[in-house]
């Protein structure tokens, strides 16, 4: 994975934990709230180059971490596959 790569995972991962702190929004409200925050950290042409990829990234990450099934975020941001995820 690129630092390029790397830096917009970092950045969409940062924004979902701004979110989510915000506990009176519903799922939808905090995705366009993410992809809101998103836009403005990495600019008009790159947030539009990259808005699906990002809006996948959302959803998968949520889904990951509600679920808690494959994935777990350590404090540095690098994905791990957990063992309980192969059995």
């Amino acid at each position: 994975m690129s630092k390029r790569s790397f830096g917009l995972v970092s950045t969409v991962v940062d924004v979902i934990e701004k979110v989510e702190s915000i506990l009176d929004l519903t799922g939808i409200e905090s995705k366009e709230k993410a992809m809101i925050l998103i836009q403005a950290t990495l600019g008009d042409d790159t947030y539009y180059q990259h808005r699906e990829v990002i809006s996948s990234l959302i959803d998968f990450l949520c889904y990951i971490t509600k679920n808690k099934k494959a994935l777990h975020l350590n404090e540095k941001r690098f994905i791990y596959i957990l063992k309980s995820c192969c059995k």
